[in-house]
């Protein structure tokens, strides 16, 4: 019997791990205030970030990331249109890594 196979990593036995909730978030972009940056935010403040506007969004599963889109409306909601998966070999990669120097 031959187990199914995704980019080439086995995904046989992937059937008990489909109900395990996993966390999505996007990121929209970073920036690095001191503290008295910080401090003196307020309402209608605006803190530029570091992505341009009209760049991939990037999608992470449980802190990986996994994906990048663009931001849509979806009714009154955003959403995210994915436009590139990364390859699950490098997906699949991100597993054993120790999680250091993520940001």
């Amino acid at each position: 019997m031959s187990e199914a196979k995704m980019d080439g990593v086995d995904m046989g036995g992937i059937d008990l791990l489909l109900d395990v909730p996993l966390q999505v978030s996007v990121e929209l972009g970073r920036r690095k205030l001191t503290v008295a940056e910080v401090l003196k935010l307020g309402p209608g403040a605006v803190v530029e970030l570091s992505k341009p506007s009209g760049e991939a969004l990037d999608v992470y599963v449980n802190d990986r990331l996994v994906a990048r889109g663009e931001a849509v409306m979806v009714g009154e909601r955003y959403g995210i249109r994915i436009s590139a998966i990364l390859p699950a070999r490098e997906r699949m990669g991100q597993l054993s890594d120790s999680g250091e120097g993520q940001q």
